[in-house]
């Protein structure tokens, strides 16, 4: 048995080649995961000295990572703004990047009751976080992947989310679009380009879904048809709002001007990076 600071500094320098800079996070993670701890209570609490089963179960975690296979699959979960989410090789892992256009849409977005589309929900993060900070709104998440789909239940727990498998918009029928009658579409579509793709690291490529990521030749594939399709299943002044790669504003917001989309936004991190558009059809954003 060994003590809790030895088995950190242990899991600190196994992690190091694969993790790198994360390494004492991932290390956190993996000890507040088998002891069910807070972080506080990781340096604060007095645990007893660890077991032969938990370096056991260490054992097999470090080997799977040192693999190259993402720590939130490993685990399980992983926490995306508000929540933590479950997530399995069948979706792809939230980003924190992603959280801006969650930020952007509570911002920009009134609180009273509206509904809006989840295109490509994955794991149902964004749909989950959304439909928790706003009570009143209703969620319709969409994904081609039944798999994600049921990753995605596992996070929606509230009454006000629905789900439907299909890519594209034409399954929304007309009774649908009248019950809901949606306010906006939020996406976080694939966006890497063939390209991209080859330089990718290999613990993405290898562990996570390809369908997820690659969004055609020039990355555009999704933004093409959100375009044409989007403003067929929203009311009139209806919005949208996509996560994008941090080079693609400018050909994005061709993509939407060639389509009739108007007041067309850039939104920029906090690294300064392109990383949402918004656009409107036939109508405002509201301010």
């Amino acid at each position: 048995m060994e003590t809790k600071a030895k088995v950190l500094r242990t899991l600190r320098k196994s992690l190091a080649p694969v993790a790198q800079e994360c390494a004492i996070y991932e290390s956190e993670q993996i000890l507040q995961y088998l002891l069910n701890c807070s972080r506080s209570d990781l340096y604060f609490k007095n645990f007893p000295l660890i077991d032969d089963t938990v370096e056991r179960r260490i054992r097999t975690i470090v080997t799977r990572r040192i693999s190259g296979e993402p720590l939130a699959y490993i685990l399980g979960s992983v926490f995306f703004y508000s929540m933590e989410i479950s997530v399995n090789r069948h979706v792809l892992i939230p980003r924190p990047e992603t959280e801006v256009l969650v930020e952007t849409i509570l911002k920009t977005e009134p609180q009273s009751a509206e509904s809006f589309v989840d295109f490509g929900t994955g794991s149902g993060a964004i749909l989950a976080v959304l439909c928790k900070e706003r009570p009143l709104w209703h969620g319709l998440g969409m994904d081609k992947s039944f798999d994600a789909i049921k990753t995605a239940r596992l996070n929606c727990k509230s009454n006000n989310v629905t789900f439907l498998c299909s890519d594209n918009f034409s399954s929304i029928n007309q009774s649908v679009q009248q019950k809901y009658g949606f306010d906006f579409i939020v996406s976080n579509p694939p966006y890497i380009s063939g390209d991209e793709m080859k330089s990718l690291d290999a613990s993405v490529t290898t562990f996570e879904p390809h369908s997820a990521l690659y969004g055609g030749n020039d990355g555009m594939d999704f933004y093409r048809l959100l375009a044409k399709e989007g403003k067929n299943i929203l009311k009139s002044g209806g919005r949208l709002y996509c996560e994008m790669g941090s080079d693609q504003g400018e050909t994005i917001r061709n993509i939407f001007q060639n389509a009739c989309w108007n007041n067309i936004n850039i939104i920029f991190d906090l690294a300064g990076r392109q990383r949402v558009i918004s656009a409107c059809h036939n109508g405002l954003l509201y301010k």
